[in-house]
């Protein structure tokens, strides 16, 4: 009738396989995530992204609301995280200190142990207040796991859950196993990461120490220096001098950091404000720093309570400062930092690279200061050594050329001089100590300085110079060996007559093109026992001729025979003859060097037999009105020669400041008073002379308005001489006539002879 009156069934105990298939789904998925924290961990290389990725699989796997993992500072109190998984909640992400955590918490903590909280509602060891604010902020139970290393914890990694949840052993376990996992990865991978910035660091230290060897100067070093760093782990690099403003010194005895943050700020200032910035400045809270600061801090005021409560938010890592030896005694500092937060703070591995390449940037740039000292001293010697002046003669116009060796080193054996004798003969001679260091520039100096005395004292004979010269080098403190060559011109005949002491042969370019070699006379080197007299032999020069007398560092190569190396010369000289013989020297150097430089001292003299084609004789009353009579027969007299252009142009105005200065100061009390001015056409050059017969006056307040006319004749003029007596002054200058090679002019034929003369 539809009343229940009882059942039948039957009941199963299925507990057993609930478990074991329970206990087969947990292990599978522990099996599957340290799966994939194994491959994350040997996949990923950067620290952060890796600790993000293994955070966010924990917290997955675990279903927590929150997972951070974070590493202690050294000194223990602060934990530092960089990245954490947060499904819903806030982020946790920085710098934390541990004492901010409950007092319980920590005691057990840094005892090593696991702190687990299975519900933070009802736990005992949290006070009523403590359990509040945990709750607040969304955790209702969690885990925190320690890492200790060494004998200290140096790791973390914590786990939250929103409500009440009971930590099983294989999660607590699993907690663990991806805590040492995760730190164990994170130190290989730093420990490759320092290898591979070590061997960055090893290589921009390598080349950045070769840039700076190749660099001449200290300022230019210092400046290598900068830029290298800026480009490789600074925004910002200056290298300061001493401190010496005793303020500075005293807020550095205080607080040592305190300056470093000033120098600091004041140099991002620059950098900051170079590219009108202010915004950043303003949020950085540094105007009203910076406005104490100058060059000078001229207060202890600068740094008072204000001022003081900007360091605290600069990060410690943000710039440094490591000492630099400047040289001399000197100690300064290498000033970096960082100002846009791109890069990532210094480390301590920064610190060393830059302490180690600071340490040995010092060692190149204090060699290069004594290199540069040194160098100052032998280009003094060798300048002192040299001649300071070239004899001149209007006939024949000598330039000179000296290359030393190496360019640190700037002194060597070879040596040019002039001479002149009272019958008009012009000598030039080249020489060539062996070597090219201090000891062959002493002995080139000996050599050079008794020439000049001997020259003076003897007949215009190259032979029985070099045979003086002998003499003298063969004494004790003479020269241990050297060659030379020398040649003595006759400006009225044009008769060159030389002599070779083991020198390499002067060369004689005819106007025609015709090259010559003079080597009809070569004797043995001058220190070489020679027995006899040398020889001597004449050569006649036709107007025009070009004389090349150099030293074997021009022609001499090692790969190569000399011959080779003369004939080399030979085209560079017909190649160069027309130009003018004050450019010939450089461009004769520069053509060898070109081809293969040289390791050895270069002389180069060469000299132009330029007799005068025309003269221009005239006297003039010396008088103002005058001035306007002489440029016009003066221009007139340039016409007719076909002086043309910048030359006629110089002409004139060098003769007519020239005649100004006599009328205003030789006859500035004599009315009658004369001036007598003699032209000459030398084709490649033109030579005034201005004589007159006054006194001249001492320069007062006449001319304070007055005396530029010799500054503007020294401007334009190749050579400038004034010679002054009781009887009158001359002035003589010689004015250049550049002739381009088309417009060489005609000299007669090379009428070449030569005679040898024995030695008596």
């Amino acid at each position: 009738e539809g009343t229940y009156i009882g059942h039948v069934g039957f009941s199963a105990d299925v507990t057993d396989r609930v478990v074991a298939a329970e206990t087969l789904r947990v292990a599978a998925a522990q099996a599957a995530f340290r799966a994939r924290l194994s491959e994350t961990s040997g996949t990923i290389a950067d620290p952060v992204v890796l600790v993000g990725a293994v955070n966010r699989l924990l917290g997955d796997h675990l279903g927590a609301s929150r997972v951070h993992y974070g590493e202690l500072d050294e000194t223990g109190e602060c934990e530092i995280v960089h990245t954490d998984y947060y499904p819903g909640v806030p982020s946790i992400a920085g710098r934390h200190r541990l004492d901010d955590y409950w007092s319980a918490v920590m005691h057990e903590f840094r005892t090593g142990h696991l702190v687990i909280f299975d519900d933070v509602a009802s736990d005992a060891r949290l006070s009523d207040d403590e359990r509040a604010a945990t709750a607040a902020l969304g955790i209702g139970a969690y885990v925190m796991a320690p890492l200790v290393h060494a004998g200290r914890t140096v790791a973390i990694l914590v786990v939250h859950h929103e409500s009440e949840r009971h930590w099983t052993p294989d999660e607590r376990t699993l907690i663990e196993e991806t805590l040492n996992r995760t730190w164990s990865t994170l130190e290989g991978i730093r420990a490759s990461t320092a290898a591979r910035i070590r061997s960055e660091h090893a290589e921009l230290i390598a080349r950045v120490l070769i840039e700076m060897e190749a660099l001449p100067t200290v300022e230019q070093q210092r400046q290598c220096l900068v830029d290298a760093i800026v480009a490789s782990v600074a925004d910002y690099a200056t290298i300061e001098a001493p401190l010496e403003t005793p303020h500075l010194l005293a807020i550095a005895h205080r607080s040592p950091q305190k300056l470093q943050t000033l120098r600091a700020l004041r140099l991002r200032h620059r950098i900051v404000g170079a590219s009108a910035n202010s915004s950043a400045l303003a949020a950085n809270g540094e105007p009203q720093l910076l406005s104490v600061i100058t060059d000078e801090i001229r207060s202890e005021h600068a740094l008072n309570a204000d001022v003081a409560s900007l360091f605290a938010d600069l990060h410690p890592t943000s710039h440094m400062t490591v000492p630099l030896n400047l040289g001399s005694g000197k100690k300064g500092a290498l000033l970096v930092g960082l100002s846009d937060g791109e890069r990532e703070p210094f480390s301590a591995g920064d610190l060393e690279f830059l302490q180690d390449l600071t340490r040995r940037a010092s060692m190149v740039m204090a060699t290069t200061r004594q290199r540069n000292f040194e160098h100052d001293i032998a280009r003094q010697l060798q300048h002192a050594l040299l001649p300071d002046s070239i004899r001149w003669h209007p006939d024949v116009v000598v330039k000179a050329r000296y290359e030393a060796a190496h360019d640190m080193l700037e002194v060597g054996g070879d040596w040019y001089d002039t001479f002149a004798w009272p019958g008009g003969q012009v000598g030039v001679m080249v020489g060539d100590v062996v070597g090219h260091d201090l000891d062959s520039a002493a002995a080139m100096g000996r050599l050079r300085a008794a020439t000049a005395a001997l020259a003076t004292h003897l007949e215009p004979d190259p032979a029985v110079l070099l045979d003086a010269v002998d003499r003298f080098a063969s004494d004790t403190d003479g020269a241990a060996f050297a060659t030379a060559v020398c040649a003595v011109i006759d400006p009225a005949t044009g008769q060159l007559t030389y002599s070779s002491a083991g020198h390499p042969p002067m060369l004689v370019v005819s106007p025609d093109g015709t090259i010559a070699r003079l080597d009809q006379v070569q004797s043995p080197p001058l220190c070489s026992l020679a027995q006899g007299p040398r020889s001597h032999a004449n050569f006649t020069l036709a107007p025009g001729s070009l004389v090349v007398m150099y030293s074997d560092g021009l022609v001499e190569r090692r790969t190569e025979c000399l011959d080779l190396g003369i004939a080399r010369l030979e085209r560079s000289v017909l190649a160069h003859r027309h130009e003018p013989i004050a450019e010939l020297p450089d461009r004769l150097v520069a053509d060898m060097a070109a081809h293969s430089p040289s390791t050895d001292d270069v002389v180069v003299a060469c000299f132009r037999y330029t007799p005068a084609t025309a003269r221009f004789q005239r006297r003039f009353p010396a008088r103002s009105e005058q001035l306007a009579v002489l440029r016009a027969a003066v221009r007139a007299w340039a016409d007719d020669e076909h002086i043309h252009g910048q030359a006629r142009d110089d002409l004139l105005l060098g003769v007519g400041e020239a005649c100004s200065n006599v009328i205003d100061h030789a006859y500035a009390d004599i009315p009658d008073g004369v001036i007598d001015i003699e032209l000459a056409n030398h084709l490649t050059h033109l030579v005034a002379r201005v004589e007159d017969y006054g006194s001249w006056r001492k320069p007062g307040s006449h001319t304070h308005h007055r005396g530029r006319g010799t500054h503007i004749i020294r401007t334009i003029a190749l050579h400038y001489d004034r010679r002054s007596t009781p009887s009158g002054t001359t002035i003589t200058m010689a004015l250049s006539q550049p002739i381009s090679a088309d417009l060489w002019p005609s000299w007669p034929a090379s009428s070449r002879t030569e005679s040898v003369h024995h030695g008596r």
